[in-house]
């Protein structure tokens, strides 16, 4: 039986990594070209991430670096002229580090004291900390046409999914949204509803990005 079990598992882990390169190719995305920048860009950001859960966060509450190895990557890949960084931290770091050099990066908080933590910690990096705003500010902004957007704002039971419809008006045509910890049944389920709602479609991303804790993220894009 157990045999059995880790048979069907092994089908299964197949069936889902195929179908997540397929739904990546169909949108313009080269699953060969996004594994080689991971590969690239995790022995970079791997001591870095270890550091600052040692130093800032824990690894629990931290961006994943399976998460935060491909946010990199699409960075480099797709060139973001244009960034939300929707719950500011170690993605904060991510996306300046990694982010083409005539970006322009937003990074918002519902916490402001973990905001002032960020700006300290880019600070101590020698990366810009400009651009941080508490959430309630920039969402009483115009700023939109977002090309890349990390969505990982607040708790999830709230915040994250009451703060969604907003965060997908500000995309721009064509851009990408991630959305973290999308291993959460009930955050996934409301968020499919959303998505589906606002006319996105969703990839589950497992096989970039599901972590020793569980965690897997998801892409989103306005259905063509």
């Amino acid at each position: 039986m157990l045999r059995y079990l880790k048979h069907v598992d092994g089908v299964l882990r197949t069936l889902l990594r195929s179908r997540e390169l397929d739904a990546l190719r169909r949108w313009g995305i080269s699953p060969g070209d996004l594994a080689r920048r991971i590969s690239t860009v995790r022995p970079i950001l791997g001591p870095a991430l270890e550091a600052y859960g040692r130093d800032v966060s824990t690894p629990d509450m931290a961006v994943s670096l399976h998460s935060a190895t491909l946010l990199a990557a699409l960075c480099e890949l797709r060139r973001p002229r244009r960034v939300l960084d929707a719950g500011s931290g170690f993605s904060s770091y991510v996306l300046r580090r990694f982010s083409c050099d005539d970006r322009e990066i937003w990074s918002v908080d519902d916490n402001e004291q973990w905001l002032d933590t960020t700006r300290t910690y880019l600070e101590r990096q020698g990366i810009d900390n400009d651009r941080l705003l508490p959430w309630d500010t920039f969402a009483e902004s115009d700023e939109r046409e977002f090309d890349l957007i990390f969505h990982d704002l607040g708790a999830i039971r709230d915040v994250r999914t009451s703060t969604l419809p907003d965060i997908c008006s500000r995309l721009a045509p064509g851009g990408l949204i991630l959305l973290d910890d999308f291993h959460k049944h009930r955050y996934r389920y409301r968020a499919r509803r959303i998505l589906a709602r606002d006319g996105f479609e969703v990839i589950p991303l497992r096989h970039h990005t599901l972590d020793g804790f569980g965690r897997y993220a998801a892409l989103a894009r306005r259905a063509a």
